[in-house]
This record gives C-alpha cells, sequence and structure tokens, in this order.
C-alpha cells in the first residue's frame, strides 16, 4: 500500500491530493496507444480462412500504422486510414475485380 505524507494529502478534506490533468493525459495516452482488439485479429483470421479479402479501416494515422505493424492484422487485404480513403484508391474495385473478373473503365 502506498504511503502519502504530508504533501499528498489534504488536511482539511481528508483525502489525498490528485494531479487530475496528469492522470487525464496517462488515461489519454493508454487509449490512443492501445492495440486493436481481438475481435478484429478473429475478423481477420476468418476472412483468411474462408479466402475472403479483407478490409481494415483505421480511424487516424496513428491506428493504421498500429495495424500494419500488428503482428496478425498485417496480413489483411488492405488497410487504409478512412472510408475517404478506400473510395478515393478504389480499393474495393480493386478488391472485386480480382474476385470475379469485373471489368472497369
Amino acid at each position: 500500500m502506498r504511503e502519502f505524507n504530508s504533501k499528498d494529502f489534504d488536511i482539511k478534506l481528508n483525502v489525498p491530493k490528485i494531479n487530475f490533468e496528469n492522470a487525464f493525459f496517462k488515461l489519454q495516452n493508454k487509449i490512443l496507444e492501445r492495440r486493436p482488439n481481438w475481435g478484429t485479429d478473429f475478423e481477420v483470421s476468418v476472412a483468411m480462412y474462408l479466402g475472403k479479402p479483407t478490409i481494415l479501416i483505421a480511424g487516424n494515422e496513428r491506428q493504421k500504422e498500429m495495424l500494419e505493424k500488428h503482428p496478425f492484422c498485417h496480413r489483411a487485404s488492405v488497410i487504409v486510414g478512412s472510408v475517404d480513403e478506400l473510395l478515393e484508391k478504389k480499393w474495393l474495385n480493386i478488391l472485386y475485380k480480382s474476385i470475379s473478373g469485373a471489368i472497369y473503365e
């Protein structure tokens, strides 16, 4: 158990002093730096097992880099940072063409 000294304790309120700003930033960093959850791994593994193409859409560039470096998720067919990037680079057309032989002009 942590021992408090007099600077760490608010005697008037009889509670420990907490630096809320520091605590908030620690929590924020933990959330932003988290790894993809198990559901993503499971979905990628099932798609690979069935031979289906997989598109992972990350919420931002940091998450996109994490997915690209992740030991399992990097096996997805396409990893993009946003839906706009997916449509802009025409990944759906490319994947559909590879599956069904569709022809796009």
